[in-house]
């Protein structure tokens, strides 16, 4: 078990026994909306909406980043302790 606390839904929905089901569902979801509004893009859009539409595939870009590198707990083949290693230490000069 993870000494991990969670501090999000989406975190909590992670550590779950489905958490890797319940990732694919979630990073699907993403890529069909980048998927989407790529679309619109190509259809050819206002400059408004184009900045608009772009800044949203973007984020559902980094948001299926994030969910393909968050780490699962050990029992479905992730490092539960990553998220505290992710950073490194800060060393003064």
């Amino acid at each position: 078990m993870s000494s991990h606390t969670a501090l999000t839904d989406l975190e909590s929905r992670l550590a779950a026994p489905d958490g890797a089901v319940q990732r694919d569902a979630m990073m699907a979801r993403t890529q069909g909306l980048a998927r989407r509004l790529r679309a619109e893009l190509d259809a050819g859009l206002s400059r408004a909406d184009f900045a608009a539409y772009s800044a949203v595939a973007a984020a559902a870009d980094a948001a299926t980043a994030v969910l393909a590198d968050y780490p699962l707990s050990p029992e479905r083949g992730g490092d539960a302790s990553a998220p505290a290693n992710a950073f490194p230490s800060f060393s003064p000069r």
